[in-house]
């Protein structure tokens, strides 16, 4: 790209390597590594007419579930529930990540809870590491409230 005089790259990442779900590990920390390498190349190619992007969506109206494999009960009810309550279609997802790289931004966080996640992250890291283990304590509460009492 720069002999060719310029170009651009979006890597596809996701907000997990952001946010970092329980129950997640192994995917967050591969979409981690998809964020820092785009930060990396950003910084690399600083001045020779090439952008990079990563797109890092949240979970949008996809078919994921029909082939998803998982050996955590809590994640397949996570990923549920979040594709159940999700708005935007792939279809909205590519065109915002287009947009975003047609403007040389470095993140394009399509969905605005994302949006927020990234902020919270960024400035203040601690709170949002709270926060997320909070949810997981009240998921956790909630499941033990509806699961079937054992006969013992």
């Amino acid at each position: 790209m720069v002999r060719q005089g310029g170009g651009a790259i979006l890597n596809v990442a996701s907000l997990a390597g952001i946010a970092c779900a329980p129950f997640m590990a192994a995917y967050n920390v591969t979409k981690a590594g998809v964020i820092a390498i785009s930060e990396t190349l950003n910084a690399e190619v600083a001045g020779d007419n090439v952008r990079v992007t990563v797109l890092c969506p949240g979970f949008f109206k996809t078919n994921l579930l029909e082939t998803m494999r998982s050996s955590e009960p809590q994640f397949t009810a996570l990923a549920e529930a979040a594709f159940a309550s999700s708005t935007m279609t792939a279809d909205e997802v590519a065109i915002a990540a287009l947009r975003s790289v047609e403007r040389g931004r470095l993140y394009c966080l399509p969905m605005r809870d994302g949006r927020i996640a990234w902020r919270l992250k960024r400035f203040m890291p601690e709170r949002f590491v709270r926060i997320v283990a909070s949810r997981r304590l009240q998921n956790m509460a909630r499941q033990r409230a509806v699961a079937p009492a054992s006969s013992s």
